[in-house]
């Protein structure tokens, strides 16, 4: 799993970052669903269903995934193939997909 920034990755990994950029309850959620990416072997691993909430998505999202942390904050990365580029396909087999890049964690229904 990447980052795609070093400003992203340092709050990512630190607990008062993460701390002092989200709500308590959203940096705990982030915190979890963080473990549950790097627990998973490929991207089949991680369900649509709640509490996940896998999904692609469209518009000037297109070619990213998301999934669900907290009330609308959403994790959102994009999927990479062997030699970690873009997948651009992303109706691609998740079994697949085994390495990811957090674009950022947002509350994009605002």
């Amino acid at each position: 799993m990447y980052v795609s920034t070093k400003k992203l990755k340092k709050i990512l990994d630190s607990p008062k970052a993460m701390n002092k950029e989200f709500p308590s309850k959203v940096a705990d959620a982030v915190r979890l669903r963080l473990t549950q990416l790097r627990a998973a072997e490929n991207l089949s691993q991680i369900t649509h269903h709640p509490p996940m909430g896998l999904h692609k998505l469209t518009g000037n999202r297109k070619n990213q995934f998301a999934i669900w942390a907290k009330e609308k904050y959403r994790i959102v990365f994009h999927a990479l193939d062997e030699e970690d580029q873009i997948i651009k396909d992303l109706d691609v087999p998740k079994d697949t997909i085994q390495k990811i890049k957090i674009i950022e964690v947002v509350n994009y229904h605002v």
